[in-house]
């Protein structure tokens, strides 16, 4: 299970280019195999030239007085451009409880940080491979957005909810 973890945590946590840049906190739900855990992620991304994604998050997640931290660093290249939505690659690693693991990535991503953005794409980490989905809007006009997201290996799933910031 660790290591699903480890691949739905890289599945785009802020999502969203031409340099722009994301800041966020999100609730964080993991569950599977009966079991379940919430927690929270915070986070960084950052778009340069509508061509380059690079993000940053740390995720911590704790139940039944069992905590563990989780961070990613990722980094997406598109093929066209995430200002208009352009198919990508990436590369990045995942560190987790002293565990460190290399991750791809191939999607199809918008990240203008205007009107809807939205991140498809797979991930995979040490052969495991999860599917995953987010969404993020703006609330008026002072950079403030939400965001919502899914992903799931069919075993294992998570959800996220946040809030964040567009600077």
């Amino acid at each position: 299970m660790k290591k699903v973890f480890l691949i739905l945590t890289l599945l785009p946590a802020f999502s969203f280019a031409d340099n722009v840049s994301f800041v966020g906190a999100d609730y964080f739900r993991i569950s599977g195999y009966g079991e379940s855990a919430d927690g929270y992620q915070i986070g960084i991304m950052s778009v340069f030239n509508g061509k380059t994604s690079v993000g940053l998050a740390q995720i911590e997640v704790s139940e039944d007085g069992i905590d563990v931290g989780v961070t990613t660093l990722s980094v997406d290249y598109a093929f066209g451009s995430f200002d208009d939505g352009s198919f990508y690659a990436g590369i990045g690693g995942v560190d987790g409880e002293g565990d460190s693991e290399a991750a791809f990535s191939l999607g199809y991503s918008k990240r203008s940080g205007q009107g809807l953005d939205y991140d498809i794409g797979l991930s995979t980490v040490d052969g495991e491979t999860a599917f995953g989905a987010t969404l993020r809007g703006e609330i008026g006009e002072n950079g403030l957005g939400w965001q919502i997201g899914a992903a799931s290996d069919g075993d294992v799933s998570s959800q996220t909810v946040g809030l964040n910031f567009k600077f």
